[in-house]
């Protein structure tokens, strides 16, 4: 597949207006710019002074997932939802970094550059984009409501487990106080996540079946292409446990699909 292939069914949706070449756009440099990270941040080849550079990879994914996302809303409530999500996001990460709840002791450094409220700017851009792009994945295999904020949790909790040991320990965006991450950490990310999902099942409403298949597509690569980012960190680094744990976590989502589609086939063939 050329290049152009890949971006054109990613592209699909967008009609005649002027998002489509601007998504394009956007993606192929997210994608070259991340992949350069999977080279210089996962083997922490990247010189301190440019750490700022996964600044700008972050907010390129919000980005791209924003555009994305305008596929199955209008521009106005997209724009307002990730409004929303940013200022939740920050307000959490305030009360965390002052407080230690929900998340646990812990202090940003430098490394990701501007900050609003003491938080970095890019960190609540990061919440957007990944409840997002886990509410798609999980909505396109389970039910709406309940089970696809459930489901959006899981794989956001297997997310935090395979970043916290590149972006704590080896790239030192931010540090525990007691220098291991705690548990209520994970605990916190999952029913975060999920209660947002939450949310946005409830208030947000889409249709049953999404509009167009790019937009899952583009949610499941923003998705594979960090985490798999994360994972070949904490490999080359020796976090082992962390690697096999997330990918376990994936799995359960997995399995609770499989679950569902076994029982959805038993009660069909009882009717």
């Amino acid at each position: 597949m050329s290049i152009k292939q890949f971006l054109d069914r990613l592209s699909d949706g967008f009609g005649s207006n002027g998002y489509g070449m601007a998504f394009r756009a956007l993606l192929f440099v997210w994608v070259v710019l991340l992949l350069c990270g999977y080279v210089f941040i996962a083997t922490d080849l990247l010189p301190e002074r440019f750490s700022w550079t996964a600044s700008i990879i972050l907010f390129l994914s919000t980005a791209v997932v924003l555009l994305s996302e305008a596929r199955v809303r209008s521009v106005r409530r997209n724009v307002v939802l990730a409004l929303v999500l940013f200022a939740g996001a920050c307000i959490v990460e305030y009360i965390g970094i002052r407080t230690g709840l929900p998340f646990g002791a812990y202090t940003y450094t430098d490394a990701l550059g501007f900050r609003l409220v003491g938080v970095p700017a890019a960190i609540a851009a990061a919440w957007y984009t990944t409840i997002m792009i886990t509410r798609t994945i999980a909505r396109a295999v389970f039910p709406p409501g309940i089970a696809t904020a459930l489901a959006a949790g899981i794989l956001t909790l297997a997310f935090d487990i395979a970043l916290e040991p590149m972006a704590s320990y080896i790239e030192s965006y931010w540090q525990w106080t007691e220098g291991r991450i705690p548990l209520q950490n994970y605990a916190s990310w999952f029913v975060l996540s999920a209660s947002a999902v939450f949310l946005l099942e409830r208030y947000d409403p889409l249709p049953a079946a999404i509009p167009t298949r790019a937009v899952l597509k583009t949610s499941l690569l923003v998705f594979l292409l960090q985490f798999g980012l994360f994972l070949i960190a904490d490999s080359l680094f020796k976090y082992a446990s962390h690697v096999v744990i997330a990918m376990l976590v994936v799995g359960m989502t997995a399995i609770l699909w499989r679950l569902r589609h076994h029982t959805m086939m038993h009660r069909e063939i009882s009717l």
